[in-house]
């Protein structure tokens, strides 16, 4: 057998590798992951700022801003559970190049988070009662629940700007997010410094300002994505919300998030025990 007659396995397409290639791809795979990663940070850090300015309020603000902002964190989990099926499934349509079936996959998981987050939103008058378990001071309690009430108010943008944010990353565009992420953090720093404090000639709302400040500033986010999409700046087309909309779909995109979204609900529970714990040692 001739050498020209014997198959070459040693590839697909029997190219052989060129020199340096490994660290080409090593090079695109951080080209897609350092602007996820930062803007993945920046949303964190949304919380510690506002726990840094709200910490020279005293020990009771701080007790209660930072338990709320651990119950506000379930409704991120929750969220999860559309977003990480929208990331999975604009990803295979633009990576087979079908850009109306990403654009589809985006309108029915904003459809299904704008559903899962109303009865966040109408529950953030009641949702303070969960401080009880925790065997808090009446005064932490009442500052927790204040700041979960205004948080939970933004709960339809937020989860806007999160599908968004998502199905941009599917789609190869993980530069927008990033962004839309600095412009958020500055105008929630701004924020928390205008509303905590009482500058610009704004009232000195204390903690629930923190709050206000992170739900203005993710709901900002979530009007500068909707604008860009629908005025056809993304790189997914929009369309009719509802068109196209089917049960197959909704749930092609949650087999895929809800797992995601129970690990995040289990490792919640687990710090919800340690708080638990924690609590009992008082305030400070």
């Amino acid at each position: 057998m001739n050498r020209s007659d014997t198959p070459d396995t040693r590839r697909p397409g029997n190219v052989d590798p060129e020199p340096g290639e490994p660290a080409v791809r090593i090079s695109g795979v951080w080209e897609l992951t350092w602007p996820s990663m930062t803007s993945f940070a920046l949303h964190a850090v949304v919380g510690f700022v506002d726990m840094l300015f709200v910490a020279q309020l005293g020990g009771e603000k701080v007790a209660g801003v930072g338990l709320a902002g651990q119950v506000w964190m379930l409704s991120f989990a929750l969220i999860g559970g559309v977003t990480t099926g929208t990331v999975a499934l604009v990803a295979r349509s633009t990576g087979a190049g079908d850009f109306a079936e990403a654009s589809r996959v985006t309108r029915v998981s904003l459809v299904l988070t704008v559903l899962l987050c109303i009865p966040i939103t109408l529950g953030a008058e009641v949702a303070g009662n969960i401080f009880h378990i925790f065997g808090l001071e009446p005064d932490v309690i009442a500052i927790a629940s204040s700041y979960l009430k205004f948080a939970l108010l933004a709960s339809i943008p937020l989860g806007i700007d999160f599908v968004l944010s998502s199905a941009l990353r599917g789609a190869g565009d993980v530069r927008t997010p990033l962004i839309v992420g600095v412009i958020l953090n500055v105008v929630n720093i701004a924020g928390d410094y205008a509303l905590i404090f009482g500058h610009f000639g704004f009232p000195a709302l204390g903690a629930d300002g923190s709050a206000i400040a992170s739900a203005g500033s993710f709901t900002l986010g979530a009007l500068i994505l909707w604008g860009l999409w629908r005025r056809r700046q993304l790189v997914i087309p929009p369309g009719p919300i509802l068109s196209g909309f089917d049960r197959v779909l909704g749930r092609r995109i949650l087999a895929i998030g809800i797992p995601t979204a129970l690990e995040q609900l289990a490792f919640n529970g687990g710090l919800f025990l340690f708080l638990r714990i924690i609590t009992s040692f008082g305030t400070d």
